[in-house]
Formats: structure tokens, sequence, C-alpha cells
């Protein structure tokens, strides 16, 4: 200071300007002699000292009364150094004297009750929930040292009315069971609670971990520092909304509702004899007048037209709901019918191809070797041997046995139709052996063949004189043939003799019978031999 005065005042005052400041300024009235009024370190260890003890006001008293004597020294000193400095700094030194006025009016008002005052004001806020302790999140109290708080969330303040569910006190305490137990672990009735909510909330617990994994991972990506608050201060949140056992909630609810609680008294719902108890004060108020025939007639087509107006607005409601749900019926329908059209279209489309599939294979029953053992090689020279029919290796496209157990069927692969022709021509030269052969049938060929098979003995046992035969995957009854489709829609038998649906007469056939027996499988066109087997309807053979 005293090298910036230099610069703007002559050197003769500068000297004087300080032997006043320091001889003058700061003097003991009664002792006549300079001292230093205020020793920060001897004002630290003094506080440090009352805090033990609590007698903080004994300090603060101290001061306060040296105060007018310090405000005194500083107005001279300032006044003393204004000609040395700027305008900016004489309006800094102003602020900073302003500040320091204020801290005295605060401390010294009342020996510093305004201190004590201050703490309970901020102790409950801080039990309220406005703000919190970063350090300790399990006292809400505020000390008179260096601890760290931060305002809670507007958000969470107490007066939005907003009281938290269990599912967000149930995301919170999962939450915290998926992080460190040191740092983040649950007390005793923490845990009590959790495994309540885990009862409680049991059809939604699996949304509940669900959010509180979501919460941790996006925690992880916080820095410490914030990471911090963010755990102080949902702890101090929950501290306030869900107190410990014993500890007294500063949120906790009146436990008996005034009269008030929403707002005023409640009123009655009206009764029929409260309109009549009414009537009757009306009646004794304007004396005992009759109301005239017309006044009542003219009431009651008020009443009635506003009956028939209310009975026409629902009508006219339910018409128009009545209507949009036809038509969204009518779509319903639409689609469910395009639907199955399309399902039934795909249906003969998969069934057609399966058929196509099948159409070159061949189903050998009875061959008595092991599946390793059966090689293209051995299935010609069987075939040759058996049948008398010469096959190529490359004319088989793969073989393979199938079903379950021992002696299981084979399947052969033909590369053409025409060997395959060729070996159903000869199978008759099988009589005698264990071997059977027969086509490769579609699982809706199988069941076609089983339901015109059972139909076809129904119809026998109807009428014994009748003709009754199966033809063409139909079966002809008396010169009139039902498809499997026909048949599935009926019951009986009796009922598609006596009712035929969409029948087609066709040209009478003579039956023809295998090993003396009548035909009751499939009748095939003339030419044509059929071979039969007992392992179902799939060794139905046509050649």
């Amino acid at each position: 200071m005293e090298d910036h005065c230099e610069d703007k005042t002559p050197a003769n005052l500068v000297d004087a300007l300080f032997r006043f400041i320091i001889n003058a300024a700061c003097k003991d009235v009664k002792q006549k002699r300079s001292i230093s009024l205020i020793n920060i370190e001897t004002l630290k260890n003094e506080v440090e000292e009352a805090k033990k003890t609590g007698s903080m006001d004994e300090v603060f008293g101290r001061y306060c009364n040296k105060r007018p004597q310090m405000t005194d020294c500083l107005k001279k000193t300032r006044d003393a150094i204004a000609p040395c400095l700027e305008e900016n700094e004489k309006n800094a030194i102003n602020f900073t004297a302003n500040i320091v006025k204020q801290l005295g009016d605060f401390a010294c008002v009342k020996d510093g009750d305004r201190i004590a005052q201050a703490l309970n004001i901020a102790n409950q806020l801080c039990q309220y929930g406005y703000f919190f302790p970063i350090s300790d999140s399990k006292n809400l109290v505020v000390k008179d040292d260096s601890s760290l708080y931060r305002f809670q969330n507007p958000y969470y303040w107490p007066w939005q009315n907003r009281s938290p569910d269990n599912v967000e006190y149930a995301i919170y305490l999962a939450k915290r069971t998926l992080r460190n137990k040191q740092r983040h672990g649950l007390e005793e009735y923490e845990l009590e609670s959790l495994s309540n909510l885990k009862k409680n909330l049991a059809n939604k617990w699996d949304f509940i971990m669900i959010q509180a994994e979501e919460q941790v991972k996006a925690s992880k990506g916080l820095k410490k520092a914030d990471k911090l608050v963010a755990d102080s201060q949902e702890r101090a949140y929950w501290r306030v909304h869900r107190p410990p056992p014993g500890m007294v909630g500063s949120l906790e609810p009146c436990p008996v509702p005034t009269r008030s609680w929403n707002g005023g008294c409640r009123t009655r719902k009206r009764t029929i004899e409260d309109c009549r108890r009414e009537q009757v004060k009306r009646t004794i108020h304007f004396g005992s007048l009759k109301m005239p025939d017309n006044a009542a007639t003219v009431t009651n087509k008020l009443i009635l037209d506003e009956i028939i107006k209310t009975r026409n607005e629902l009508k006219n409601s339910i018409e128009a709901s009545e209507a949009r749900l036809l038509l969204k019926l009518e779509e319903a329908n639409d689609k469910i019918n395009k639907l199955e059209l399309e399902n039934k279209i795909l249906k003969d489309k998969v069934e057609y191809l399966e058929r196509e599939a099948k159409r070159k294979n061949l189903i050998v029953f009875g061959l008595q070797k092991a599946s390793d053992e059966i090689t293209p090689e051995f299935i010609c020279s069987e075939l040759e041997e058996l049948l008398d029919v010469r096959v190529n290796q490359s004319e088989i496209s793969d073989l393979y046995t199938i079903g379950i157990g021992e002696n299981r069927p084979l399947k052969i692969e033909f590369v053409n139709n025409f060997i395959k022709s060729k070996i159903l021509k000869n199978c008759s030269k099988l009589k005698g052996t264990n071997i059977r052969i027969a086509n490769d049938l579609t699982l809706k060929q199988r069941q076609d063949g089983q339901l015109l098979r059972k139909h076809l003995t129904l119809a026998r046992l109807n009428d014994k004189n009748s003709n009754c035969f199966i033809r063409r995957n139909k079966l002809v009854v008396d010169n009139t043939s039902y498809s499997p489709e026909e048949l599935e829609k009926s019951d009986t038998n009796e009922e598609i003799v006596a009712k035929p649906n969409s029948a087609t007469p066709i040209p009478e056939v003579p039956n023809t019978s295998i090993r003396g027996k009548k035909q009751d499988k499939d009748i095939l066109p003339v030419g044509h031999k059929l071979t039969r087997s007992r392992t179902g309807p799939g060794s139905m053979n046509r050649s």
C-alpha cells in the first residue's frame, strides 16, 4: 500500500499518512497504545474449544463488545487511504466493508442468538428434504462445521405433494443389492422391507429388477463426484419418506383426519324424505296455497320432455356405437375369410409338393437286414433276384430306413417313375415271402384312405346287397360317388345313402378280388394290379 501511495501522493505526506493509521486509527483508548483488535488464529482456537462445551455465545459476546472500536478503526483506515485509491478500488473496499457489517449484524444481535436460530431452521429444512448432507446420509442434521450440503432437486420437495409408491422404493432397494455391499449394503429394516415388497409385488418383480439393472448400468457412466452426490441425494430422499423404525418422520401424516381434510365438510346425499321436508317448509312459509292444475301440468310436461330427450340421446349413441362395432366386425370377418382362403391354398400347395416328392418313392417292408448292410448294390441284387427287375445303382437317388424299432421299413427314392412302375408290376412274385412293397403316401392320402375304408364298412353293414367299393379315392355306393371331404361333413353312413350331397353318378364297375376276397381298398382302372399289405393305407400299391 505504501508503494502504491507513493505514485499518487507526495513523499512527505506518505509517512505522515501511515503514522496516522498505525498510531491514531487503531489505538486502545483506555491504555493509550496501539493494539491488534482481532487475531484470526486465536479466534479459530476459541471457536473450536467452544464447540466442545457449547459456549459459542460467550465467544461471540467477547468479540461483539469490541465491535464499535473495530468499526471505527476500519472506517478511519478506509478514509485515510482513500486519496491513494482509484475509483474501482474504492468500490471494492466499500463492498467488502458492507459484507463485514452484515456479518457483524448477524453474529452480534442478542449475543449470537441468530446463529442458533439459523441452525434450527437449517435442521428443519434438512429433515423435510429441501437439502441434504453429502458425507453423512444417515443423520439429516446440519452441523456448524465444514460439512458439505446440497439442495435437493425441486421435483422431490415436499410441497409438490408427491408421495412415492412401493414400486419406486422396491427399485431403490433392489438397485442397492446389485451394487457394492460394503458401501451400499442394506440395513436390517431395509432388508425386511425388501422381503415384504417381494411378496406383495411378486407379479411386478421382474419389471422391478429390470429397472434396477438399467439404473445401475446408467450410474456406471457417471464421474466419482457426481456418483457420490447422486447416492447421497437418493438416500436422503428415502430417509425422509421411509424413515427407520423409531425415527420420527417429518412428513408423517396426521393419525386422525380433520373434518376439513378434503376442503370442507362432506355434504350428505339428499334423500326423498329430505325433499319432502323441504316441500313442507316451503308450503308453510308461503302459506297453504295449492298449486294450480295448469302449473302442475306444465311442470310434468317439462319433466317428460327432458326424459324423452335423454332417451333419444342414449338411443342415438347406442345406434352409433352399434354401427361402428358392426363395421369393425365385418372388417374382421373379411380378414378372417381371406386368411382362411390363403391357408387353404397354402395347404393345397404343400400337399401337392409332398405328393410330387413322394411320387417316385417306394417303401419296402420285411427286409431282415441291418441298416448299415442295406446298400444300393444290395437293393439292386434283391430286386433282380425276387422280382426279375434289373435296376442300376445310378437309378436309385437315395435309400434310408424309417420308423423305430427293429426291422424298420426301407424307403427307396428313384430317379424316375419308370423303374417304380416296373417294380410294382412284378410285386405279385413276392407272394409267399415276408417282403412287401408299397407306395410312399402323404399323411392326407393315408387319412383319406382310412376314412374311405371306415365308411365302406359302414355302408356294407347297413345294406349287404348294396354295391359298395372304393375307386380313385372316392367311395361308390350304388353308382353314387362320395369324396373324403363330403364324408367328413356327415355323421353316419345312413345319411350319405339317404341324402347324397352333390353326388355324381358313375358307370357301374364290376368288383375285383385279391386272393379270393372282395376288394376293400382302392379300385384302380382296368389293367392295373393291386398289391395288398397289412401295414396300413400306405401299403396299397398300384402297378
